[in-house]
């Protein structure tokens, strides 16, 4: 299992809005699942408004990839760069067990 996180800066939201229910749609063609999704607390985050984490879930990292590459998703490339001013991936299949 892969595991990423994703933190958005988010340019527009009605484009970021648009941009992630496609995106989504090829994600879950590769077998990728956005586990949840979430706008972190004014207290945590000055520009809290414009960030956007996810927590995402790949089965392996050839279907990770291959969603990257999937022609489909790079046409959205206009619209993503309309809704996105940058964004940081986490992405690992270590998993620690701190319990």
């Amino acid at each position: 299992m892969i595991h990423i996180i994703a933190i958005l800066e988010v340019k527009n939201r009605v484009e970021f809005n648009k941009f992630e229910t496609q995106a989504i749609q090829i994600m879950r063609s590769h077998g990728g699942k956005l586990v949840t999704a979430f706008e972190p607390d004014i207290l945590s985050a000055s520009d809290s408004d414009s960030i956007e984490v996810h927590y995402i879930q790949f089965p392996d990292l050839d279907k990770y990839n291959n969603y990257r590459a999937d022609p489909a998703l790079a046409a959205l490339s206009q619209l993503r760069s309309s809704a996105i001013c940058s964004t940081q991936l986490y992405v690992s299949d270590k998993v620690k067990d701190y319990a």
